[in-house]
């Protein structure tokens, strides 16, 4: 097998094209790792967010894929400046500790809403509560005697 030098000097097309290859594979690495994660990802809806309340201060951690999955079973179109109900106060309060998420999330389900022929606005739903949910457990029947 000739050198490696030696057939480079003989054909120097093929070391441009080996370059050319690493060159391609570098970008697509590059690019794969800094393009941005899908928003409706299992990993990103686990994600814990934390709601603050504006009127007692309260905060609370939800996981992104419930707070979600409420806004998207509201009736209609979401205000971004109304947010979720305390249910302390009963009073829309509550929104993300980060702006810009909060923004960024209701511009998202509204287009999603648009898209399916949503055209009203919706009220404010409540908001999640400072205890975790309780599971529908039946209750067993009463003893006979």
């Amino acid at each position: 097998m000739p050198n490696l030098r030696s057939m480079l000097k003989d054909s120097p097309w093929l070391g441009w094209v080996v370059a050319a290859l690493c060159l391609a594979v570098a970008g697509y690495m590059t690019f794969r790792q800094f393009r941005p994660a899908d928003l409706n990802s299992p990993e990103r809806m686990k994600d814990v967010l934390t709601i603050k309340y504006a009127d007692t201060g309260e905060v609370v951690e939800i996981p992104r894929g419930r707070l979600d999955k409420m806004l998207r079973t509201q009736g209609g179109l979401l205000d971004p400046n109304v947010g979720l109900i305390n249910p302390k106060t009963n009073q829309p309060t509550g929104f993300l500790f980060d702006k810009d998420d909060w923004n960024t999330m209701v511009e998202r389900i509204n287009a999603d809403k648009k898209a399916m022929g949503i055209k009203d606005t919706a009220k404010p739903i409540a908001g999640p509560s400072a205890e975790p949910p309780k599971a529908d457990v039946p209750t067993p029947p009463a003893p006979k005697k």
